[in-house]
């Protein structure tokens, strides 16, 4: 993959590169977002493409209005855009709070990629955006996410129906050290 100029890199690990969305992501992002098994867990299903664009361009909003958002994901090995993850503003129980996300494409899945991402971001919002605290929003069903979100640290705080749509949710928040 060249290393495009316009690209924002935010922080890199040793399997990762995350940087910021661009609109040449789009067809990545909407082939990763259109799968059933990836959108499983989310309160909208599958993604269209159009949807896919929308939703990509709240997240390239969201760096203008707060400086951050959701980052695109790059496998450096393959140079491919593999999922997304990155801390977004979100509404939690009628607060705006910093809510760590992400989703990856099924071909990437257990390598322990989503931790390395989830981690980094953390990292990131903590070191350069001064965090107290970061949460995430998991259905209990949802295993995978659940794992990922302990082995970076994060703790159980309670369960709550009132953040996504009517759907019983774990809420999980980790500290800054």
């Amino acid at each position: 993959m060249k290393n495009n100029s316009n690209e924002k890199i935010i922080t890199q690990t040793e399997r990762l590169i995350i940087r910021q969305f661009q609109d040449s992501d789009l067809e990545a992002l909407a082939q990763i977002l259109g799968k059933p098994e990836v959108m499983k867990f989310s309160p909208v299903g599958e993604l269209s493409k159009e949807m896919t664009r929308i939703r990509m361009q709240g997240y390239i909003d969201s760096y203008e209005k707060h400086g951050y958002g959701k980052w695109a994901v790059i496998h450096r090995e393959s140079g491919r855009l593999i999922g997304y993850c990155g801390i977004a503003v979100t509404d939690i129980e009628g607060k705006l709070e910093n809510e760590l996300g992400y989703r990856f494409d099924p071909d990437f899945w257990g390598q322990g990629l989503a931790t390395e991402a989830a981690k980094a971001c953390l990292q990131y919002g903590f070191d350069q955006l001064n965090f107290d605290y970061v949460l995430a929003i998991v259905e209990p069903e949802n295993y995978g996410s659940v794992r990922v979100l302990e082995k970076i640290g994060m703790e159980f705080v309670k369960e709550s129906n009132s953040v996504w749509q009517g759907k019983v949710v774990s809420i999980y928040q980790v500290m800054r050290e």
